[in-house]
């Protein structure tokens, strides 16, 4: 099984080489439909405005909001458009696409935390 180990190790540096790029280039806000999946990203805005009452109330109560750690874990439905499972803090949480849609991600440093902390009180 020597190929088999052989294969694992080059898909692993390989996705680890991918991520590396990611991280890179996705300094800027971008939608949570598209970040990679395990990858961890602070949520930079949300368009409470796409979203129902009902829903946003929803996505709050279970931690949505602007500078929490997201992560994707898993996109559900057919080649992976449907919804999605998003790790908020300790929970995992089932979203709709038209819900991920709405939220703005970003994978550098939380900007809004260190500029927080920079101002003295």
């Amino acid at each position: 099984m020597p190929e088999l180990e052989s294969y694992r190790e080059k898909k692993t540096r390989f996705v680890e080489r991918i991520l590396i790029i990611v991280r890179k280039n996705m300094k800027s806000a971008f939608r949570l439909d598209l970040l990679p999946l395990g990858l961890s990203a602070y949520i930079d805005s949300v368009d409470w405005d796409e979203l129902s009452l009902g829903e946003a109330q929803r996505l709050r109560e279970f931690g949505v909001d602007e500078g929490s750690t997201i992560e994707t874990l898993h996109r559900g439905g057919l080649f992976g458009h449907g919804a999605l499972a998003c790790r908020i803090g300790r929970m995992t949480v089932a979203m709709r696409r038209e819900h991920a849609v709405a939220i703005h991600v970003r994978t550098g440093p939380d900007v809004r935390s260190s500029q927080e902390a920079a101002v003295p009180q």
